[in-house]
């Protein structure tokens, strides 16, 4: 399951016991490079504690606006799956990039 960024969770009522993930987008779909929409962090909290609440095993991916800068807070939000296109192929060195978004991911408790 899918959800814009103007899609309210609430759209997820009677499925969510059946899906295996919800991407979470965190920009309005259309082009690479736009800037993460900061209200996004609340959605991610507010899923990852829908799903939890239900002892449900639905895993929260986002996209969009995924970066470097923003990673650590992303998994303490309780995002688990990344598309962070712009932040691994927009980088010198795009192994070091996935690098550090794993190093980060493993510090943070598994969910």
């Amino acid at each position: 399951m899918v959800l814009n960024p103007a899609t309210p969770l609430a759209a997820l009522e009677a499925i969510l016991p059946d899906v295996d993930f919800v991407l979470l987008m965190c920009v309005n779909p259309g082009r690479g490079s736009q800037p993460f929409i900061e209200a996004s962090h609340n959605r991610i909290r507010g899923l990852r504690r829908r799903i939890e609440e239900r002892n449900l095993a639905a895993l929260v991916e986002i996209d969009g606006g995924v970066n470097l800068e923003n990673f650590e807070r992303l998994c303490d939000d309780g995002a688990q799956v990344f598309v962070a296109g712009n932040a691994v192929f927009g980088h010198p060195d795009p192994a070091e990039a996935v690098r550090i978004m794993r190093d980060i991911a493993a510090r943070k408790e598994p969910r």
